[in-house]
């Protein structure tokens, strides 16, 4: 391997990610065992490269291929230090399937949402050496290989040596050999899921069948980051559903309800299919989209939701089974997306003469960038709000933005209703948002996150309305109901729920598992597979 000292500038710049990260782990790092492991495991991930690099590195192309592999261990560095930086954790497995979901628009929301100072100086540090690399050394040769065997097998056996510490002791410090092996796991389960859940009339164990062929519509509205400490049917202190609460007597409204995670991928792959954490990801799973199917429902999916992450994601791939589909949102989901343009289509699925239909409504809701999310006329509240943790300029900002937000999911969610009363036939409307959001709630925090959670994250609404002609053909008495209300409940049982009030019977349904069903009975509400929420 040829050498010169007119080059140890270039050989610094190239042990530069190393340093840096050795450098600032300690400041993200506060148990000095875990943080000797981590340095540790990113030293045998830079050799392990750098390794790979003297291999195959040849005179004409080493400067670029030196910038590609210093682009990798910056970057692995960055995501590292970044996600510790925002979360106070280390990245995990759960958090690599959410980014295998995201789009790229998506991530350009995050990043607006969640870049501050400290954010954009790890960015700087990791990046700028990079710039000197590509630009300031123009000679070709930084440095090669030589052909020499000795040197060949050398490099060979550090690399191996290297590549079997990092799995036999340091596999949960190396990111990059997670990232592989995790998304390898996530691409066979993506495909067994939509091998089984993308079908719109999978055969099943059993039959799936309607106790009832009246004319009817169900519509099923799910929110998106709306969590219940921003809502007045909820006691929260600001007018945020001004027109839910006109007709709050016509509702049913679940008041200790809980998502099973606070992300939309994770969470949706559980509330909208037979899933659970005792039984995820069944042999005979099915989403409710099929059982409707199924059960000889006419179904319609409407997203105001971009349909595609790294991959087909998974409310994509349950949509996908249902009889018609309509993506209102393809393209530019960073761009202003206001939940308003469904009802117009919504309003030409009512119209249709066929008699029994199961409607769903993937809604932006209030998802990342709130302000984005309502129209101008939509934008009340302007004063300091209450109850924050914070009294920054950037907490008050945000919270408005948030309410307004909320405000604007209210009238969307109140027009729906409206449509389908004015049919005057046998309907009823569930609204629940996927997940919840901080918002300066209970830590100075805006957003969701599975590692740092709070409760604001997890408590959603849920929220029924039944039209006179559904109660009356069913015996309906919401009184009865209301005794309901205050039951402790997770989400991830909602297809039992789904098909409790549209009368569709399937193999596994559990009217235990309902509710509202006078045979509920409670179970312990885990979060992140071993946590009982109501222990909290």
């Amino acid at each position: 391997m040829k050498f010169n000292y007119k080059y140890s500038a270039s050989l610094f710049l190239l042990g530069l990610p190393f340093l840096l990260f050795s450098a600032l782990s300690i400041f993200y790092f506060e148990d000095k065992k875990e943080l000797t492991k981590e340095i540790i495991a990113f030293m045998l991930f830079n050799v392990v490269v750098w390794s790979l690099y003297f291999l195959v590195s040849r005179k004409k192309q080493n400067r670029i291929l030196a910038f590609t592999f210093m682009l990798l261990v910056s970057t692995i560095s960055l995501v590292k230090l970044g996600f510790i930086h925002l979360y106070h954790t280390k990245i995990s497995g759960s958090a690599l399937f959410v980014i295998f979901e995201t789009n790229r628009n998506e991530a350009i929301e995050y990043l607006n949402t969640y870049l501050d100072v400290n954010l954009l100086l790890l960015l700087l540090l990791h990046y700028i050496p990079l710039l000197l690399l590509l630009f300031f050394y123009k000679k070709k040769e930084i440095f090669y290989s030589s052909k020499k065997k000795t040197r060949v097998f050398f490099l060979v056996i550090v690399m191996c040596l290297s590549i079997y510490q990092i799995q036999k002791r340091f596999y949960n410090q190396d990111l990059f050999f997670r990232i592989y092996n995790s998304y390898q796991g996530y691409s066979k389960y993506k495909e067994g899921l939509t091998n089984r859940l993308s079908n719109p009339k999978p055969v099943v164990n059993g039959r799936v069948f309607s106790k009832n062929e009246e004319t009817q519509t169900h519509i099923v509205i799910i929110g998106e980051s709306l969590t219940k400490h921003h809502m007045n049917l909820y006691g929260y202190p600001r007018n945020t559903n001004p027109e839910l609460e006109k007709i709050k007597d016509e509702l049913v409204i679940f008041g200790d309800v809980i998502s099973p995670h606070t992300h939309t991928i994770t969470s949706l792959e559980k509330i909208l299919t037979l899933s659970s954490f005792s039984s995820p990801n069944p042999e005979d799973n099915l989403s409710i989209v099929q059982l409707a199917n199924l059960a000889g429902y006419d179904t319609y999916w409407i997203s105001n939701q971009e349909p595609i992450g790294i991959t087909e994601t998974i409310p994509t791939i349950i949509g996908n089974a249902a009889d018609s589909k309509y993506w209102m949102e393809t393209e530019n989901f960073y761009a202003k997306i206001h939940d308003g343009k469904l009802l117009p289509q919504l309003k030409k699925i009512l119209d249709k003469p066929n008699k029994r239909k199961v409607v769903f409504l993937h809604m932006i809701g209030v998802h990342g960038t709130y302000d984005k999310r309502y129209p101008a006329k939509f934008n009340y509240f302007k004063d300091t709000p209450p109850n924050i943790i914070s009294k920054s300029s950037r907490a008050i900002k945000y919270t408005n933005y948030y309410d307004n937000a909320v405000r604007y999911n209210d009238h969307v969610v109140s027009e729906i209703i409206s449509l389908i009363n004015k049919k005057n036939i046998n309907s009823s409307v569930v609204y629940f948002s996927d997940h919840g959001q901080e918002v300066f709630d209970t830590i100075n925090f805006m957003g969701h996150n599975e590692y740092n959670s709070t409760k604001p994250m997890y408590e959603i609404p849920l929220i029924f309305w039944f039209s006179p002609k559904y109660k009356a053909f069913n015996s309906l008495n919401l009184k009865t109901i209301e005794d309901y209300k205050n039951r402790k409940y997770q989400l991830e049982d909602f297809p039992h729920v789904f098909a409790d009030y549209t009368g569709i019977h399937f193999s596994g349904l559990d009217f235990k598992k309902s509710i509202l069903n006078k045979r509920f009975v409670y179970k312990d509400r885990i979060i992140k597979n071993e946590i009982n929420y109501d222990d909290l």
